[in-house]
């Protein structure tokens, strides 16, 4: 099994960085970069094999997308179950973390900005050490 990682964030700058603590924590494991929800869920609509998991490190506020309307396109996807979700957000309202950690697919919800500390914290969770 293969264990991917994907960032999605519209900002372009959030993208980047998100993308620079991972590499400096994670080598040798290039996540996938997606700047529009829509474009990454193509992106597993091309994806037939049962081969990889993925874990997705996802913005909530999006135009055309946004981070919902793309989880909710996740509940009937026919790879949901090799799907985890980390919600990464400049939302610290109690709402969207509690609406985040109610769906199943979804691990923990960070605030943003992310942080070595912050992906410290999902390694050590079982269910997502792997993409580490």
């Amino acid at each position: 099994m293969h264990y991917e990682t994907i960032l999605i964030d519209d900002d372009e700058m959030a993208l980047c960085l998100q993308e620079m603590i991972w590499c400096n924590f994670v080598e040798n494991k290039q996540p996938y970069l997606f700047n529009r929800a829509q474009d990454a869920l193509r992106f597993f609509d091309d994806r037939n094999d049962v081969v990889s998991s993925y874990m997705i490190l996802l913005d909530i506020n999006m135009p055309i997308m946004n981070g919902w309307e793309f989880l909710n396109q996740l509940k009937t996807h026919p790879l949901r179950n090799f799907i985890r979700v980390v919600m990464v957000s400049s939302s610290v309202e109690k709402t969207d973390i509690e609406r985040a950690l109610s769906i199943e697919i979804v691990e923990d919800f960070l605030i943003k900005p992310l942080t070595e500390q912050q992906l410290q914290r999902l390694r050590d969770k079982e269910r997502l050490s792997p993409f580490f």
